[in-house]
């Protein structure tokens, strides 16, 4: 059977943080859904980096995206960096989903108003947002 894998960019918070986590969690919930999420700094490289070099990396890691996933408590803790990936989205042309925060059906303008979808925490509805916008996906066997 051929399963699409989608690579996921998901907005950054540079460490831990709980709506990433729980979104990892449920994306692994569902074993028919293939993804990678290709936003992960690699080895921690970016604490080193300079705002100019940061922003490169940041593009780099989206441009294979098919998917931009952006989780509304990331941006109302980190809206400079998650604004930076929301506007290098929109010039690359990148599908945008913006994930409520749990139990609320607000999200900030900033999303809303760029979001291809915004989505609660349904995986159905969530993965379906992503299959439907994705840009084109990878198969593998």
């Amino acid at each position: 059977m051929l399963l699409a894998n989608y690579r996921l960019f998901v907005s950054h918070y540079f460490s831990s943080h709980d709506d990433h986590d729980r979104l990892v969690e449920l994306l692994e919930r569902v074993k028919t859904f293939r993804y990678s999420i290709i936003s992960i700094p690699e080895d921690f490289k970016y604490r080193k980096m300079s705002k100019t070099n940061l922003e490169e990396e940041i593009r780099r890691q989206m441009k294979p995206a098919n998917g931009v996933l952006v989780l509304d408590s990331v941006y109302l803790a980190n809206p400079g960096w998650v604004q930076f990936e929301l506007n290098q989205a929109v010039f690359a042309k990148k599908p945008i989903i913006g994930i409520r925060q749990l139990r609320t059906k607000e999200i900030s303008k900033a999303i809303s108003s760029v979001a291809d979808e915004t989505v609660g925490w349904n995986e159905e509805v969530l993965i379906a947002a992503i299959k439907s916008l994705s840009v084109y996906a990878t198969t593998n066997i």
